[in-house]
């Protein structure tokens, strides 16, 4: 294990938490997401110094990441079975205002079990809608030449924001294998909802998506956005009618607790109203 003095200095991290994380592998293993298990680790020391590790606390089963105070988590895909392309990826998310009245998106994103890695992370923007502040974080591989350890490009246009790093195709680049954890972050005057990430794959596989997906917390799309992706087509009002008649919680727009016709009502305006 190796660790930058920058990224545990105690002046610094002053009120950080380190959580230790192990895999354990076993053939024909069922079920990956009991096979990690994490704990509380102490630091001390001071950088060009010695530090000195130590356990604290009971043991918890599953990744690291589900220890993230205050996130919003979930996987991609949702569930693994026909048309997942081989794992899945767990995303937290977590909006906090800044002081300027802006908010700070921060996502976490770990590749648990998907061998064909992780090349792309996106995420939709409303018409209109900036960020500012994009940032990237990664641990640094020692994977020799078959990869690097460049950032991913963050870049916000065309109605998304997204990261990403070379193909399996294009020569060596900075993908997320599995068992890893990158980091994504950037300000944004609009405040948060719910919308959808998308995952592109490193390597192709035929037959298989070229990318997953999974609803997590965002900037707020357009009201009648429906299916999270962006943009409003007659596909969202579909979406919100099978929803609505199914009696399907998504389509209790007033926040009622049931859905009725004021939910109806709520969609169509906001159907016909340009966001």
């Amino acid at each position: 294990m190796r660790l930058a003095d920058t990224d545990i200095d105690p002046v610094i991290h002053t009120s950080d938490r380190y959580l230790a994380e192990v895999y354990a592998i076993f053939q024909h293993d069922q079920d990956h997401l009991n096979s990690v298990g994490h704990q509380t680790l102490l630091i001390a020391g001071v950088p060009g110094g010695t530090w000195a590790f130590s356990q604290a606390g009971a043991g918890v089963v599953g990744p690291a990441i589900t220890s993230w105070t205050g996130s919003r988590l979930s996987a991609a895909p949702p569930h693994i079975g026909p048309g997942s392309p081989d794992g899945r990826c767990l995303v937290a998310a977590r909006a906090t205002p800044n002081q300027d009245g802006t908010w700070h998106y921060e996502y976490a994103v770990y590749n648990h079990d998907m061998d064909r890695a992780a090349r792309s992370f996106r995420l939709p923007l409303r018409p209109g809608a900036t960020v500012t502040n994009l940032g990237f974080s990664a641990v640094q591989s020692d994977d020799g030449s078959a990869f690097t350890n460049d950032a991913w490009t963050g870049v916000a246009a065309a109605g998304a924001v997204e990261w990403s790093t070379g193909t399996a195709a294009s020569g060596p680049a900075n993908p997320l294998r599995w068992g890893t954890l990158y980091n994504f972050f950037f300000d944004s005057p609009t405040p948060p909802g719910s919308t959808r990430a998308l995952i592109g794959m490193y390597m192709p596989a035929s037959g298989q998506p070229d990318a997953v997906e999974t609803v997590t917390t965002g900037p707020a799309l357009c009201p009648a956005d429906f299916d999270l992706r962006g943009t409003v087509t007659v596909q969202d009002l579909f979406d919100f009618l099978v929803a609505y008649f199914q009696a399907d919680p998504r389509a209790d727009l007033d926040g009622s607790g049931t859905v009725g016709m004021q939910d109806l009502f709520d969609y169509l305006i906001a159907f016909l109203t340009p966001c």
